[in-house]
């Protein structure tokens, strides 16, 4: 698990992960997750959960800086695309 706070418009770049599923939980503010064919809006209190290999790419939305705690495999791979 690690915690990841974002200012307004930072986010991080396209990628995926191969074998393992990943999922966060929005502690404050709000992101969106931009997937393939949708963007997921997410606030605080909010639960996010992708397969494995789902493309993905995370903004802060918040006017305020926002914190997420993500939830992954230890040493998971990140591929860029």
């Amino acid at each position: 698990a690690c915690l990841i706070q974002q200012v307004p418009g930072d986010g991080c770049r396209r990628h995926y992960h191969a074998t393992k599923a990943e999922f966060w939980i929005i502690l404050e503010g709000s992101f969106d997750w931009i997937l393939e064919h949708e963007i997921i809006n997410a606030k605080a209190g909010d639960i996010i959960r992708l397969e494995s290999c789902e493309v993905h790419k995370i903004i802060c939305t918040s006017s305020e800086p926002a914190v997420r705690l993500a939830i992954g495999a230890k040493g998971m791979e990140h591929i860029y695309v």
